[in-house]
This record gives structure tokens, sequence and C-alpha cells, in this order.
């Protein structure tokens, strides 16, 4: 398309070049024109400007009412720009947040950037320093504590514009040293109050807010939501506002709650260096009470909001007290008939004042005094004033409302009446009294309320200020909040809208001083060449008002004059300020009560009635001395503005004979209404002057307080009058558009060539390219960090650039055409030549077709043709066949039919014979059977058959048994044959076995008798010191029966079967009756052995509950030996290995070897000679133990000890000295060693598995299984079935349980813990194994006593218990293991060499080690306190070092260690009596799970999520690596132009950051081995974490909602997914759906209603109001993907539908159900100690 031809070339005018001016009023372009209705109204140009008839013309339309407008000048006219229509801005502009910004800074554009912010419901806009906040009528959801906490902490420019903006600014300059102070300004009804109330509840909370950290919040926006706390004095300070809301505002026209008063409230604040930022007090200044408003209201308007709150609230009781009624009866109340406002309760107001007053420390009595007083000044209104002769007045003295108020205030009533309705007047000494007029004394009246009213607030505010000040000082940093009225112009103007407007002129004196001071300080800072920026100044209007002859001068001079009047003063106004040289004042056309001021806003007429009065504002002298009379003392206080504690006053007056004796000051001393504003305000200027200001303009958009309308008539007048206009045009005679040189040159680098592009001086390509544009050098300067740009050039800027890229976009088009018809073509021309190729080719073809057509034609002829032939023959044979047939049939039916009729006759003739012999035959019968002789002779016959038959049967039968009786025989034979087979089989392996057995024993044998001589003097010493503990004696070696009476039998011999045959007896009696001395003789010994037992437990191993094992219950038939196998190594270690009888001792078998006694048989011959060495080497170890038992009471050291000696009879007591607490097995330790030790010596065979037999045989010896198996024969499946009753049963039972039940080989019960119930699988082997003879077992009782499991020698074992009761143990393990460990290096996941197990895990294997050996030596008070320092240690560890190779190091090893902890679990659980390990287990492994559980896991999630979540919205949302989208970080105004903040960004984004620091949690977590359930759990909480802080981030930031954006957040999120892809952690990805579909929605189209269904149907993760949020940041005039206004109105009205229960932010909690971590198996424990760990040597020695 062409381009449009240049607008025609204009004739030079002066002062502007016209022809490039109008560049710039094209046809398209929009400019705007005023409007009365609209203030400005858009025009588009309908054509180019026309300029050959001498004369400029541009045709416009409206763009709203579509009304044609012609604009026309003449050429000689324009010698500047300002009488063209204002140029409209970018579109881009068109919501901008800081009008600074506008290309075009002018009156329409400022004013429209305003309406379409508050078109798209946005009400705050910045103005350079300035907040123009615009009344929304209407409750914002803006407000709340997440809103707050966004702008805490957070710069300006980073957020939406906001009143919290403002008072965080103010709060951040304040903490650096410096006062603040804002002024709030607006007209009635604009919202000052609100913002006022706003800012004061952010500064009351801003701290708590800036105490909460940013990254929690945006994990877990929830625990954020509670209600932040306030100080009490905070409270205080908040609790100030409706007080003085209620006794100082009121419903006008404007506005329902109107501040009818100035106030400027002073902050506090604590210092900074303290920690904490609080509000430490406050103070109140108060400036012209509107006191007007008490008398008189006008339509619709109210009186003061505390008098309707009385009426409606106030209780019964107190309001008979009061006096009070309906508002409507009271005069004061009801002349503006508007007594209850919408959307106001003044019940619910009344309870919220009494808690104010309450907060503020006032007494409730107090606070119904001040209630009095506000209901006398109501009962003051309704005195009635009446007319007494011509000249006077009078009132009744029985007027109710005279009563009531004289009571109230407790003054005399008769006084009240007289000096309301009389007048003093002294002349000389004399004194004269003068009736009033009836209105003069309505004025009398209303003064006194008045006076009483204004008295009372000031009181008010007196005590508040008291109650505010707490613990603030004057030294102390503030911030000023002023809550002023705006500039007000009504129909009738008079005294407090003339000190309205002169405050609003002193404010906007210093405003533009303000904003011209920062415009130079900038110019100044970048260095630039500038000249004195020239502004309207008002110090001329001001002089006027408050100068040494000014307005306010002569004000007072004629309210001092008795003779003084409106008139007179405004005579005077005249006569000095109608002059020419005045340029502030003029006369008004008519009238001469009028004068009128030429304010800066607005010209502005006042009307001169009533200044002098209200300017005096007293009353007489008499009624303040009927008043000061008052009995009431608490209104005596009000009146002298006398504290409630002291304070602020006037003395009161002395007494002087019951008359009040006051000196009173004259005329000219009383101060007025108007000097004490002037004075009040200068002092409020100086505060400001000191202070830094920020400025909130309030803008009231339309008169009917209607939600979001908009009269832009009235919100012009007002930005006129709140100075912002003003504030323009100094900015505009300057240099208003300031941009960075990245800024200007990311943007505007298209306009110069793209060589210029890769400058790295970003200033000299700002340089080429402005000086490339402009050739005006006065419209730019260049600073050191900026380019300045004169009042419309960004737009000229912008329409370069908006040209070049459609001149490159045509350029584009043309050459993308160019290619598109070139390919079409060559496409074309390959097609036709296809298309002829295949033509021919089809012609071809079908000629070939039609040839073959024709030949097949000629073949099918001729095969039909001889087809017919044949066919035709064919048919002539057929008919000849078939009627030769027919006559074959007919002559075969006509012979077969005669056939037939010649059977059928013989057959007749056949049967008719037949018939006639069988008579014949039936005759002849019939007469033999009337013969019986014949019939005896069958009957005989048949007889004589069966007997015969009879005789065969028998014979066959006997045969046949004695067959069957030899085949019994012969089976029988078999089966003897086959079992004696299997019993000799039987033996044969028994022989084996037991051979295999005696070898053995040789071999033990020989090792026993070098033992025993290496220790002979050593077992001399044991054996002497066993004698004199009592624990041998003379009897040692005759054993003892106890019989099933209760006595005891003793002997030297034993019988064959094994019993024994006679000896001394005596009884064992419980009774306590004297015993023999051989009792008294074993007694000892045996209670030995009682105190060795577990008390009080069943052991399962045959001992029983209580102390006493020689019970008749357990030990009837059996022999000392048999139910302690230990005493005789304890009392007779001959007794050891002897296998023959003797005089000394009895025949003991060998252990684990069958011997003679119960069922044992003998041992048989050994046929190769091995008999004679087992007696030789028996026969030297009985002499060896003989030589050792006779030096029995000698004594002596004992040998050397070491692995391998042999066995202690005693052992010998560990040290307790250095001992912190007594071990369990403080009596045993190596007692239970040297069992082990013997044990290890004497190994028995292994003992065969119980087989049914031996079950039925137990069960059958028992009185329970008896019962059983008498009962039920299915008793003993399901006996085996429960094995816990089966063993109690065998506990329990008095008769011995068989040997080969009690030492079962650990084959078939292995790893079964006591008390699981065994699976039937497991007693399988033990019902299936077929009987074999029972004599053949051992049934040598077993003793099982509550042992360790000590394999090693007991010096060992003693060293190993001295070092664990060591007081220093602890500390050193845990200091060299734990505390100065060195944490091995990680490896990658791709390391080669990959760091082993086993470097990782030591430190939990050695603390393995330590707690198996503490179990082992039973020092369980000792291992619980090791356990505690361990894992107070490690947790000391991970809380101090945050670094995460460390965390995770000691949580892989505290899980290894509780694996470990079950290995020595299962260990444990195979070792009998052992339930105080168990225990001492399970409560470690129960630490050991809570501290990685509930602690150790926890810590190391909440820091890693922490450094995380500080990388997550930087890297997902601000990396910027798609090429062509970039955009900028800072969140200003600029960000719409999608540039680069630095081109060439200096180290790794922060996308590389966050995978850097995944992929090193990932690698340390794989290379320290943490479970696979631990593994999976952190990177899902990492993944799930980026997800929650990226999506909540782009919910909250503003400056994220475009569609570059999008695709950048699109491109980080995709490499995410490379990233988990790579790492195997795809199904993480679904935590990144939600910011991914939001990033997806962002880059959707926004236009249509079409485009919302789009939006959410992909966004399906999102709801309504998490999408309204992420649209309402959107700017709507993004340059790549804009959105309308319907789109977003849209949104908006869905979101509004599930408002009430959708969430916006999401959070990390509750965390999801993750699987738990599992116990793996561990086979051994490693007690290798590296290098790197300096354990000392002593430590290394016997713990290894």
């Amino acid at each position: 398309m062409a381009a449009p031809p240049p607008p025609p070339a204009a004739p030079p005018t002066k002062g502007i070049d016209l022809s490039k001016v109008l560049l710039d009023y094209k046809k398209g372009s929009r400019v705007y024109f005023t409007d009365d209705e609209d203030g400005w109204a858009m025009a588009q140009a309908e054509e180019d400007p026309q300029t050959d008839t001498g004369s400029l013309k541009i045709r416009y339309r409206m763009v709203e009412t579509g009304e044609m407008r012609d604009f026309k000048i003449a050429l000689s006219a324009p010698n500047s720009t300002s009488l063209l229509p204002p140029l409209k801005n970018p579109g881009f502009m068109d919501t901008v947040d800081d009008l600074s910004l506008l290309s075009y800074l002018h009156e329409p554009g400022v004013f429209w950037g305003i309406k379409n912010r508050f078109a798209a419901q946005k009400i705050y806009t910045y103005s350079g320093m300035v907040l123009i906040a615009v009344n929304p009528f209407e409750r914002l959801n803006i407000y709340s504590t997440d809103i707050m906490r966004e702008y805490a902490g957070s710069k300006r420019t980073d957020l939406e514009p906001h009143v919290y903006g403002i008072a965080e600014e103010c709060y951040r300059a304040m903490l650096e040293g410096h006062n603040q102070s804002v002024i709030v300004s607006g007209e009635s009804g604009a919202g000052k109050t609100q913002s006022t109330r706003y800012i004061m509840q952010y500064l009351a909370v801003v701290d708590s807010l800036s105490r909460i950290d940013s990254v929690e919040a945006l994990m877990r926006p929830e625990s954020m939501n509670a209600e932040v706390k306030r100080s009490e004095t905070e409270e205080a300070v908040l609790a100030s506002n409706p007080i003085l809301e209620s006794f100082g505002n009121a419903k006008t026209t404007r506005n329902d709650n109107s501040s009818r008063f100035g106030k400027f409230v002073e902050l506090f604040f604590s210092n900074p260096s303290s920690g904490s930022v609080r509000i430490t007090g406050a103070k109140v200044r108060t400036y012209l009470l509107e006191r007007s408003r008490l008398i008189f209201q006008p339509k619709t308007e109210r009186n003061y909001h505390i008098f309707y709150q009385l009426c409606a609230a106030v209780p019964a009781a107190e309001r008979k007290h009061l006096a009070l009624d309906r508002w409507e009866t009271f005069h004061y109340l009801n002349q503006g008939n508007a007594g209850v406002v919408r959307n106001m309760n003044d019940v619910e107001e009344y309870k919220l004042t009494m808690d104010a007053l309450s907060t503020l420390g006032m007494s409730v009595s107090t606070q119904w005094e001040i209630f009095g007083i506000c209901a006398a000044v109501l009962h003051i209104g309704n005195v009635k004033i009446l007319t007494s002769g011509n000249d006077g007045s009078s009132i009744a003295e029985n007027d109710p409302a005279v009563e009531n108020c004289a009571r109230l205030l407790g003054i005399n009533k008769s006084d009240f009446i007289k000096w309301v309705t009389k007048k003093q007047t002294t002349v000389g000494r004399e004194k004269y009294v003068k009736d009033l007029k009836s209105d003069l004394a309505l004025v009398a009246r209303d003064s006194v309320t008045k006076v009483i009213y204004t008295k009372l607030f000031d009181w008010l505010v007196r005590n508040i200020n008291k109650s505010l000040k707490r613990d603030s000082t004057n030294d102390q940093n503030f911030i000023g909040v002023l809550d002023i009225y705006g500039f007000e112009h009504f129909a009738v103007n008079s005294f407090e809208q003339f000190c309205i407007n002169y405050a609003n002129e002193k404010l906007q004196q210093e405003f533009n001083s303000h904003v011209f001071r920062l415009e130079q300080e900038g110019y100044i800072k970048e260095a630039i060449d500038w000249e004195m920026i020239e502004f309207s100044d008002n110090q001329g209007c001001i002089e006027l008002i408050e100068g040494r002859m000014g307005i306010m001068a002569l004000l007072d001079e004629d309210s001092r004059l008795p003779a003084g009047t409106d008139a007179t003063f405004v005579g005077k106004l005249l006569k000095n300020f109608d002059v020419p040289t005045q340029k502030f004042f003029a006369k008004p056309r008519f009238g001469t009560t009028d004068f009128t001021v030429r304010h800066y806003a607005v010209d502005v007429t006042y009307t001169s009635t009533g200044f002098i009065d209200k300017n005096k504002d007293s009353m007489s002298d008499e009624l303040k001395d009927v008043l000061l009379a008052s009995t009431n003392s608490f209104f005596k206080d009000v009146f002298l503005g006398i504290g409630t504690g002291g304070g602020e006053g006037v003395e009161s007056p002395k007494s002087n004979g019951g008359t009040i004796d006051r000196r009173r000051s004259t005329m000219a001393r009383v101060p007025t209404l108007g000097s004490m504003f002037k004075a009040s305000l200068a002092e409020l200027m100086d505060t400001i002057r000191a202070t830094e200001s920020h400025y909130i303009r309030c803008i009231k958009p339309n008169m009917a307080k209607t939600s979001f309308a908009f009269e832009g008539a009235m919100v012009l007048s007002q930005l006129k009058a709140c100075g912002v206009l003003e504030t323009i045009k100094i900015s505009n005679a300057g240099y208003p558009n300031k941009l960075e040189y990245d800024q200007f040159a990311s943007r505007y680098e298209i306009l110069v060539s793209s060589s210029f592009w890769d400058m790295p001086d970003r200033k000299a390509l700002c340089i080429k390219i402005v000086t490339t544009v402009l050739s005006d050098q006065s419209k730019y300067q260049f600073g050191k960090t900026k380019v300045f740009l004169k009042s419309g050039q960004i737009a000229f800027f912008e329409n370069r650039r908006k040209d070049r890229i459609n001149y490159l976009i045509l350029l584009a088009q043309k050459n993308m055409k160019k290619f598109l018809q070139r390919t079409r073509y060559l496409r074309i021309k390959e097609a036709a030549v296809v298309l002829q190729s295949a033509a021919r080719g089809h012609l071809a073809y079908k000629h070939y077709v039609e040839m073959r057509e024709e030949k097949a034609a000629v073949k099918l002829q001729t095969a039909i043709r001889g087809y017919l032939c044949r066919k035709h023959y064919q048919a002539q044979v057929r008919s000849r066949s078939a009627a030769l047939t027919i006559q074959r049939c007919w002559r075969g039916h006509v012979a077969r039919k005669a056939c037939t009729i010649a059977r059928d006759r013989v057959i007749l003739i056949q049967s008719c014979v037949r018939k006639s012999q069988a008579r014949k035959a039936f005759k002849t019968l019939r007469l033999q059977a009337k013969d019986l002789n014949k019939v005896k002779e069958k009957t005989f016959g048949l007889e004589s058959k069966v007997l015969s038959l009879s005789k065969a049967l028998q014979e066959k039968s006997s045969e046949s048994k004695d067959w069957s009786e030899k085949c019994a025989t012969f089976e029988s034979m078999a089966h003897s044959l086959k079992e004696k087979l299997e019993a000799s089989e039987g033996k044969f392996k028994a022989s084996a076995t037991e051979l295999f057995t005696l070898r053995k024993q040789v071999q033990d044998l020989q090792h026993e008798r070098d033992v025993l001589r290496a220790e002979k003097e050593r077992y001399a010493f044991v054996v002497d010191q066993a004698a004199s503990e009592g624990l041998i004696s003379p009897i040692e070696n005759i054993p003892i029966i106890l019989k099933p009476d209760g006595t005891t039998s003793r002997g030297v011999s034993m019988s064959r079967n094994g019993n024994l045959s006679s000896g001394a007896r005596f009884t064992h009696s419980p009774s306590g009756s004297r015993e023999p001395s051989v009792n008294r003789e074993m007694k000892r010994p045996i209670q030995r052995l009682n105190s060795i037992a577990v008390g009080g437990a069943d052991s399962g191993n045959g001992w029983p509950r209580g102390g006493n094992l020689l019970t008749p219950e357990v030990s009837r038939g059996r022999t000392v030996s048999e139910l302690f196998p230990q005493m005789r190594s304890s009392v007779s270690p001959s007794g050891i290995a002897s296998g023959s009888s003797g005089t000394g001792a009895p025949n003991m078998p060998l252990p684990g070897k069958p011997g003679p006694m119960g069922r044992l048989g003998s041992i048989s011959a050994n046929p190769n000679g091995e008999d004679s060495i087992i007696a030789s080497l028996r026969a030297e170890n009985e002499n060896l133990k003989k030589i050792i038992a006779s030096k029995g009471g000698a004594g002596g050291p004992p040998g050397p000890a070491g692995p391998g000696t042999g066995p202690r009879a005693v052992p010998v007591p560990v040290r307790r000295t250095t001992m912190r607490s007594q071990s369990i097995f403080a009596g045993d330790i190596l007692g239970d060693a040297e069992r082990e030790r013997q044990k290890e010596l004497h190994k028995p065979a292994p003992t065969p598995v119980p087989t049914s037999s031996d079950l039925k045989k137990f069960l059958l010896t028992t009185p329970l299984g008896g019962n059983m198996l008498s009962a039920s024969p299915g008793a003993i499946p399901s006996l085996m079935a429960s094995p816990s009753a089966l063993a109690s049963d065998m506990r329990t039972s008095p008769t011995p349980m068989p040997a080969i039940l009690r030492a079962a080989p650990p084959s078939p019960m292995k790893n079964i813990a006591p008390g699981m119930l065994l699976p039937p699988s497991t007693l399988a082997p033990l019902v299936a194994e077929p009987e074999e003879d029972y004599p053949s077992r051992s049934s040598t009782p077993t003793f099982l006593p509550r042992r360790s499991s000590i394999k090693q020698n007991v010096k060992l074992q003693q060293d190993r218990a001295e070092l664990f009761a060591s007081e220093e143990f602890n500390d050193v393990i845990c200091d060299e293991l734990i505390l100065n460990l060195q944490v091995p290096p990680i490896t990658s996941r791709r390391d080669a060499s990959p760091r082993s197990q086993q470097e990782v895990f030591y430190p939990a294997h050695l603390l393995g080690s330590i707690i198996s050996m503490q179990l082992e030596v039973g020092m369980l008070v000792e291992l619980h306190g090791f356990v505690n320092d361990i894992m107070n240690a490690v947790c000391k560890v991970v809380i101090d070092n945050r670094d995460k190779s460390s965390m995770t190091f000691w949580i892989s090893n505290i899980h290894q260690l509780l694996c470990i902890t079950a290995l020595l679990h299962s260990q444990e659980v195979k070792k009998p009596n052992n339930r105080g390990n168990l225990n001492g287990i399970r409560n470690i492994q129960n630490d050991l799970h809570d501290l990685l559980e509930n602690e150790l896991v926890p810590i190391l999630l909440k820091r890693l999520r922490e450094e995380v979540a500080s990388l997550a919205a930087p890297a997902i949302l601000q990396t910027q690596e798609l090429p062509g989208f970039e955009t900028s970080h800072d969140g200003t105004f600029w960000d719409m132009f999608g540039r680069v903040m630095e081109r060439k960004p200096e180290g790794p984004s922060d996308l590389y950051k966050l995978k850097l620091l995944l992929t090193t949690i990932d690698n340390t977590l794989c290379a320290f081995y943490v479970p696979d359930a631990l593994y999976s759990k952190t990177m899902m909480e990492m993944m799930r974490t980026i997800g929650v802080v990226s999506f909540n981030g782009l919910l909250r930031r503003r400056n994220l909602a475009n569609f570059k954006r999008g695709c950048q957040i699109q491109y980080n999120l995709k490499q995410m997914e490379e990233w988990c892809a790579k790492v195997g952690l795809s199904s993480a990805l679904a935590h990144l759906e939600m910011v991914a579909q939001a990033a997806k929605i962002l880059t959707l189209n926004k236009t249509e209603a079409e485009d919302v269904t789009a939006v959410f149907e992909i966004g399906y993760l999102l709801n309504a109001n998490q999408i309204n949020q992420l649209f309402s940041n959107y700017s709507i005039t993004d340059p790549d993907m804009p959105m309308s206004i319907e789109f977003q109105s849209l949104i908006r009205d869905r979101a509004a539908v599930t408002n009430h229960r959708d969430v916006v932010s999401i959070s990390l909690d509750p965390e999801p159900q993750y699987p738990l971590m599992t116990i793996t198996s561990v086979h051994h424990i490693d007690k290798s100690v590296p290098a790197s760990v300096r354990i000392p040597p002593d430590y290394q020695r016997i713990l290894a």
C-alpha cells in the first residue's frame, strides 16, 4: 500500500516552523476541544491540514458524538503551538501511571489520563510528586492487609499508584532521619478524611508488615492473613479518628462525612536503632472549626454527628437525665431535614465513639459529662425568644429548654435569661442595661452555643493530645498528616470560605516552590545547561490577604472598633485595593457589600455580611460571667480550657463577695478569629517547610455520589483548584520528559541504522538518534544519565518510530509478497509440466486401452459363437436322453407293480398255512401239561444242576482265600524288611554323626588340655577365691535330687537308667524348719542362681515366674545338674567333660552328647579305635583338674589373661568407681562372658528339629495337652497354630519339656521375634517330619540364663564397660564423630567415580557399633545418655550450619543409624530373655525416627524452600533469555516500551542460578544416598515452591502482566521442563502448571467476548478471581497485545460472581502426603575408622 502523501508545504510564519508542526496534525491524528459538559472532548482529523486559502483549516469529527467540527485560523496568527488544538498523547500513554511522563503534558492530557484510569477502576494516579485520588463512591478491595504487605518495603514505582505508596515513601524517608508531612486536600466529599485514615492505618502497622518475610508471604499467603497486631499507642492514635469525626464531621450536600475543620496529626516514631520502629505518640492540631453549622444547616445537610448519635442511641435512663428526644424535636438538628444518612448507622457510630473515648482513657463519668454539655447545646437551641414591646425580647421562665440547659450546665437560669435578652453598656463609670431586640437576642443565644461547643471541642483535642503523648518526645522523628479543606467556590462565599481559600493559597505557594525546587535540583544533578524557570507565583495574592495593610489587617481593625461594620470594612477594601496596579483584587459589577479576590484557581466573590461578627466570635462579658459561675466543675474546667489532669488553659477568676471580679482586657488585646487562624497557619507552614512534603489531591468525580460516574467539567475545575495544572505549567517550562539513556536507546534505536545498535556507549547512541531526528537543539539536552526533552518530543519520536515501523513493515510485506508470488509462479510452472506429461501419458494409455479392447472383443466373439453352438448341440442331446429315460422308468414301474401283486398273494398263502400248524402244536402242549410225571422229571433235573454249581463255587472261594493269605504274608514281610532297612540307614547316619562329634570332641579336649596347662596357677587362685566366697564346698560333686514330695536325696552312684541309687536325704521345707547340713551347704549357690535369674518374668525356657528356682512345681523329679547345668562349671569344673562315674563326681554327660541319664543311651564303640584316644585325653584332663582342685586354698595372682584363656570359676568384679550409673548386668557381665567362652569350647552337635511325635508326647505328659487331646482330636493342630499358647503351656507345665523342643535349631524359627504369631509354614516341618526313635535324641536339659552376646575376652569387656561409664566418653565421640567432622565434598551424578556408601555412612556405622557394644555389656542407662548426646550434637550441627551438604550428610547418616538399629533389633530378637535390650532398642528407634522426621527433615526442607523461593520469582518471572521479547524490570511506565535494562547483563541469569541450585540439591541428595522417599519429597517440594512463589508473584507484580513477559515466562518454564526431564523429575512439572497457564493466557487475544471463553478454557486451573487479578495488572494499552475495556469488564463480572469463595493467592500449606522413609536392610556393621577421624588410639583399640 502506498504511504499517504505529505501535507502541503506551508509558508513560513514567525516563531514556529508551521510545516513541521503540521506533521502532527495530519489525517488520523487526534486532538482535544473544550466542552462545557465533559471539560475536554476528543476529535479525529478527517483530512490533512489545508493551507492553500491563506488560512489553516482542519476538519475534525468528534469521537463520542460523531459531530463534524472545522478548525480554522489565519496563517499569520500561530506564532506558537498554543493556538492549535492540543494533540492527543500516543495510545500507550492513555492509562499511564504517572502523568508527568506524558509526551504532551497539557491540561487535556492530564484530564484524559485521569479519566481513562478511572474508567478502568484505577482511582489513584501519580502526577510527579502528587498522588491524585478520585473518590469512587464505592468500597474497593484494595485496602486489605495483603495490599498493605505488598507496599511494605516496596518502591513507589514498583506497584500501582496507591495512598499506601505515599505512606511507605514517608516511612522509609523518616527512617533515614527526615521528618515528613503529607498534605491531603480536596473539596468536601473528595475523600480527604478517608485518605487520612488509610495513611494512619498503614503507618500504625508498617513496622509489623516490614518484619514479614516477602518470600514467606509468597509461599504461604494465608499464614499472613491474620490481623496485624498494633501496640496500645497505635490503637489510641487510631481511636482519635472516630472522636474527631463525631465531634467535627457532618453531612453536607457533597459528602456524608465531611470534615468541618482542618487537622494536622503528627505521628512520632521510636528510634530506628532500637530495632522496632513503632508509633510512640501523636499530636493533633485543629484549624477553623465551622461554628456556623451549630446554629444553621442548609437543606439536606446535618449538624455534627455526635448530636444525632446521642438522640438515637443513648439508653433510656440517661436519655431521661439529659432530656433527649428525637432529632426532629431540636431546632439545631431539624433545619436541614436530613437526620438519617444512608449507609450510616448512628447507633453503631455511637458505640464506636464511646469505645474510642474509653481507649483514650476517658472514664464513663467523664463521657457522660461530655454528652451532657452536648445535650445542653441542643436545649439552648430550643430556647424560644419572645418579642416584648417594640424593641425588647423575653424568655419564659418556665421554658423547659432553659431549665434543662441550666440544669445540665449548672448555671443560674435567671441570669442566663437576663443576659440573653439584655445588654450592658459602660459609659465612663456608669453602666447601662438595655433590652435587645429578638433578632439580637437570637444572636446572643447562638453565640453561647458556639462558644460552649468550641470550648468543648478544644478540650477534647487537648485531652486527646495528652493521652496520645505517651512515650513521644520532641526530638523524635515524626510524620505529619494534614487533612485540610480544599479550595471552595460557592454561590455565596462568606468568612469561612475566605479563610479556607487563604490557607490553600499558602499551601499552593509552598507546593509550587517545592515542585520548582525539585525540578531545578534534577537539572543541577544532571549538569545540563538550564535557564531559570518562570512560573506564575501567587505571592501577590497572599500579600493582598495577609500583608500589613491587607484584607486580614483591615478586618481586624474594623472588628476592634465599636462602630466597625461590614460595610465600612468593604469600603476600606475598595479604597485601598481597587487600583489598576492590584492584579489580585477586583470590585464586583453590582453591589457594595461584596469584593472579589483573584486566586490561583479561580476568581471568588465574597459576601461581607457577617465578616465582622464571625471574626470577633465572642459573646458578651455578662454571659461569660454566667457560664463561669457554673456549679458544674467539669463544665467550668472545659470553659476555662483546663484539662482533666491539668494542662493548658486560663486561670480561674477570683470571686470577691459573691461577684465575679475579673480584670477584663481591652478590645484591642482580644485576639480575633482571623488573627488566630493566621498565626496557626504560619506555624503550620513553618512545620511543613521543615519537613519533606508529599501531596495527595482528592477529587470528587460527580455531585450525585454515584459509583464510578465521571463529570468532566466538575473534575476539571477541581484539577485547577488543587494546583495540579500549575505543576504541569512548571514542568512544561523546562524539560518534562526525562529518559535514561538505556530506556531511550532501546525504544528508538530503530530510527537509525542497525550498524549503530551495538554501540557500547549508550549515550553516544542516544545522541546519534536525537540529532538525526531533531534539528532544533532547544528541544533537547543530554545529562549525565538522562536525555531531557521538551514537551511533545516523545510523541514526535513515537510518530517517527511509528512511521519507521510502518515503512519497515511495508518493506517486509513487499519482499514477502514478492517471495510468495515467485514461489507461487514456480509452483505453477512445475505443476504445468507435470500436468502436460500426465495428459500425454493419459492419451497414450487411452489408445493402448482401445487396442486391448478391440483385440479382446474379437476373442470374446469367438468364444461366444463357440458357446452358442455347443449349447445348441447339448440341448438336442439332452432332449433325446430325456425321452429314453422316461421310457425306461415307465417300463420299470409296470414290471415292479406286477411283481408286488404276486408277492402279496404268496405271503397270504404262507400265513394261512403257518397259522394252521401253530394251532395244531398248541393243542398238543395242552395235553402234555396235564401229565404230572413229566413235570417232576423236569424239576429234579433243575435241582441237580443247582447243587453242582454250589459245590464248584465253594471250591473257588477257598482257593481265593488261600491266595489272599499268602499275599498278606508277603506284604508284611516286605514292610518289615523296609522298616529294617530304614532303621539301618538311620543308625548309619547316627553313627556317622557321632563319629564326627567324637572327632570334634577330641580336638576340643586337646585344646582344653593345652589351656588348662597354661592356666594352672590361675585356676588355683580362682578356686581358692570361690571357696572363700562359699560358692564351692566338700559336697559340691554330689548331685541333689528333688523328689515330687518336696524332699531331696543325695548319693554317689547312679543306676543304669540314670536315677541316683542312694545317698543322704533331706527335706526341703518352705516353713523355715531346721535344714540338714547338706541343704545349708547348697543354699548359697542356689540363692546365687536365683539372684541371677530374671525375677517376675516368664523367661520362656523353663524358668518359673519368681525368684526361687527350686520350687516343687518346676523341679519335681529333676536333678540339680538338669535344672542348672551351669553349676557344673561354677561348682565342679571336673564334671564338665567327665564321661564316667567316679567316687567324687556323678556320671555327667558332655554338653550336647547323649549320656546315661534319663532316656539317653550309652555311646556306641568306635570301630576305628578312637575311644582309646578320647579316654586318654579325658584322663589327662582329670589329672590336671585334680591338681587345680588340690590347690584351691592357695592364693596368688591370676595368670595372664587374653583370648583363649580358660574359664574362671568366679567372675572378677568390675570397678564401679568411675561409672556414672549401675549396669543392669552388674553381677554377671564377666560370668556371662565365661559361659560364652565355654560354649564356644564345647559347642554341641546340631540338635535335630522337633517332630510331631515329640509335640504329641509333650502334650500327652501335660495336663493342658492331655485335656486337649482327650477333648478334641484337632487340639494339637490348633495348639500348633498358636505358638504363644504352646510356649505358655510348655513353660507352666510341671512335666519337664523334652530337650528336643527346648533346644531346637534356629533354622525353622529364624528371624522370628518374641511374641510374633508363627505362620503355619513355620510349623509345617515340625508336623510333617517322620517319627524316629525318641531315645536316640538328646534329652539333656538346657539352661538359658539372661545374658548378652559377649564373645570377646573378659578383659576387653571390662575395659569397654569402664570406657562407656567414663565421663568424657560421650564428649569425645560427639566432638570427633559429629561436631568436628569434615563432611566429604559432594560429587556429581555424572562423576565417573562417585563416592561409596562406606565413605558416607562411616559415622553411622561407628555409632552403631558403639551402641551394639553397649547392648552387649548391658549398659542401657549409659546407652540412653549416649544416644541423647548423639541427637543433640547432630541437631546442633544441622541448626548452626546452613550448608545443605552438612544437613543432607547427617540426615542420611541418621537414617542409616536407624537401619543399623533395626539390624541390632533383629539380632537381639534371637536371644532369649532379652526384653531389656529390646525395649532399649525400640526407644532408640523411636527417638531417631522423631529426630529424623520431625526435626532434621523439616529443617532441611524449610531452608531449601527459602533458598529456592528467593530465586523462584526472579528466575521464572524476570529472566529474559528469549531474544526479541525483552521488557524492563523496574515496573515503571517505560515497561510498555519493551526495553532491556541491561543489554548485556553481567554474570549468569537468575534462571541459570535456579537450575544450578536445583542441580546442586539433586547432586547432594544423590551423593549422600538419601532414601528415595526423601529424595522424591525434597525435589517435589522444590518444584512446588517454585510454582507457588512464581504464581503468587505473577499475580502481585503489575509490571509482569504483559504479552512479552508471558512469552518469556513460557520460555523459562520450558527450560525448567527440560531440566526436569534431564534428572528424571517429569512428574514434578504438574506443580508449574498454574503459572504456565497464567503465562499462556497473557499471550492470548484480549479484545472480544469470545476471547474471555478462550482464556477460561486454557486457564482451567485458575479461578475467576485469579484471572481477574492477573488482568487487573495488565496494561490496557499494551503495544504488543492491547486489552479492550469490554474484555476487562467481562473478566471482572465473572470474578464478581465467585468473589466470596475464590482465593487469589495459593499456598504451600497444607503439604501433600508423601511416602514415608522405609528401613533398608543392613547386613553388617562396618567398624573401620577413616584416617580423617581423630579418635584417641585407646578408644580405637577398645572399640575395634
